[in-house]
């Protein structure tokens, strides 16, 4: 698996919605682990199961962070069930696109799932690592700079 970090230099609108779609993420991920752990057995997630202000694509992307999470506690790698902090998000293969100099990926703005183009600062030393298949684009933030 080879990982390539680049910085992002979203608009202030695109900060917004980069701060909201984070936030909902982790609340939404905190919640559906509080209801998994509440539960005997590990109830069937899909992003038709909880209630978001969150593109499906990512919604799924919540669904499989609680899976992995459930896992691990059932399998006893984590004593107590943890509860999600670290700003992040996640979008799969399917959901965004690298162009020239910017990321392309939907975010949850008036109501509906709407795609947006956020400029990226990538070198060539890093596109070159990019070619072929990609996996999933993963922004957080660090330090008040986003980060893919």
């Amino acid at each position: 698996m080879i990982t390539v970090q680049f910085k992002l230099i979203p608009t202030v609108e695109q900060d917004k919605q980069l701060r909201q779609t984070v936030s909902e993420y982790i609340s939404s991920g905190n919640d559906l682990l509080d209801y998994c752990g509440a539960q005997v057995k590990m109830p069937k997630l899909s992003s038709a199961s909880f209630v978001a202000a969150l593109p499906s694509a990512v919604k799924n992307e919540v669904v499989n962070s609680v899976k992995s999470i459930m896992k691990k506690h059932k399998l006893g790698k984590c004593k107590s069930l943890p509860v999600l902090r670290k700003p992040v998000s996640t979008w799969n293969n399917q959901n965004f696109r690298l162009e020239a100099d910017c990321v392309e990926f939907p975010v949850w703005a008036d109501g509906r799932s709407k795609r947006i183009q956020v400029h990226a600062v990538i070198h060539d030393y890093q596109r070159d690592r990019l070619k072929g298949k990609l996996g999933s684009l993963r922004i957080t933030q660090k330090s008040g700079k986003w980060i893919a």
